[in-house]
């Protein structure tokens, strides 16, 4: 009786497994935000005005607590001869408390921007209030009165004629 081979011992080519399986590269998650400010109040004086920015997931809308996505807002103003801003970032609300304070009349204009998001295409969000009330500097001119001067010792009396002609 005769044995038949199999298949793979009738051939001379190495046979070699192909595992198909996707490369799964690890990205970090990237979450997409935005920046939420309520509402303000009128900025009427020099201030400092105080309000709070916070992140917001674009999806489910829900403020981003977590501290390492949160601390990526810079806040700035586009306008430092009307306003001055300055932030600070409260880990246990996640939220940025922002100060403005008002240098003239005008509208101030802010600038809140998140590069955590994405670097291609980051989260930013303008803040536009008009500044009222603040006391313009007058530049206050006096009116002197000239002196007089004190008559030379010895003159007892001076006057002056202006010459015809």
């Amino acid at each position: 009786m005769l044995t038949e081979p199999a298949p793979a011992e009738l051939t001379t080519q190495k046979q070699v497994k192909v595992i198909d399986a996707p490369v799964v590269e690890t990205a970090p998650d990237k979450v997409l935000t935005k920046i939420s400010v309520p509402k303000l109040a009128a900025f009427k004086g020099t201030g400092p005005f105080k309000f709070a920015v916070a992140l917001f997931d674009q999806e489910d809308s829900k403020a981003i607590k977590d501290p390492e996505l949160a601390i990526g807002l810079k806040v700035f103003s586009q306008t430092p001869q009307v306003c001055k801003v300055s932030a600070t970032f409260n880990k246990a609300t996640g939220k940025y408390s922002i100060s403005v304070t008002g240098i003239s009349n005008g509208q101030c204009r802010i600038t809140a921007l998140d590069k955590g998001n994405d670097e291609k295409f980051p989260s930013a969000t303008e803040i536009k209030q008009a500044i009222t009330g603040i006391a313009v500097k007058k530049t206050v001119s006096v009116k002197g009165v000239k002196p007089t001067p004190a008559p030379k010792p010895g003159i007892k009396k001076a006057s002056y004629k202006p010459p015809k002609g």
